[in-house]
């Protein structure tokens, strides 16, 4: 009989366990899932119409000016421009002279020149006659109302490739270099074909007049 009433009061203790963990196992299966849900939809930023998700202010990312962007450029080694006999090159290689001084631009009449000066200075490499130059700008015709150009920023690389076939400094160093060489180089190329049609004059004479207003 004693035996009956252990298991008897055994049951109901287990049975009592089982109830008791029924809204505990019921808050953390159902209940918190919900809530956490919930919270992150009223966190989460609402999407803009364009796809992008504001989460930073926009005062961190405030714009910068020519002079900005540039002047860490202004003591590195010449910018190369070939060709050198059409009405485009000579407008934008004189705007860059006053603009950054003669020394830093070089042109050449075509580009079997300029890919001649940049294989003997290979050739030279490591030795005081080796020149460091920034990159180099190959004119695509001569047409004033659209500009087109080559820009290649490495100087063992052919300006007549239209991708760079070496990678030598590994993941990232494309966008490294896309932002830092090559997107300067553009702007400075293209302020100065905007700055010649609106014969604004160099950089330093016109401080005041941002680079596109009215241009674009």
């Amino acid at each position: 009989m004693a035996g009956i009433a252990r298991k008897f009061v055994l049951l109901v203790w287990k049975n009592l366990l089982l109830r008791w963990r029924h809204p505990v196992l019921t808050g953390m299966e159902v209940v918190i899932p919900i809530l956490l849900f919930v919270g992150l939809f009223f966190l989460t930023p609402e999407p803009r119409s364009d796809g992008w998700t504001e989460t930073f202010p926009d005062e961190i990312y405030q714009a910068k000016d020519e002079r900005e962007l540039l002047s860490w450029w202004y003591g590195s080694g010449p910018l190369l421009f070939a060709p050198n006999e059409t009405e485009v090159a000579r407008n934008v290689t004189k705007l860059l002279r006053e603009t950054l001084g003669s020394s830093k631009i070089q042109t050449f009449r075509t580009e079997a020149d300029l890919l001649a000066f940049l294989k003997l200075s290979q050739l030279q490499s490591g030795t005081m006659m080796q020149m460091d130059v920034r990159g180099a700008v190959v004119f695509l015709g001569d047409d004033e109302k659209n500009l087109r150009y080559k820009i290649r920023t490495q100087g063992y690389i052919d300006t007549s490739s239209l991708f760079s076939p070496y990678s030598y400094y590994g993941y990232g160093s494309y966008d490294f270099q896309y932002l830092n060489d090559f997107i300067p180089i553009e702007l400075l190329v293209n302020s100065a074909w905007i700055r010649a049609k609106k014969s604004w004059g160099p950089v330093h004479l016109n401080l005041s007049e941002p680079i596109f207003r009215e241009a674009l």
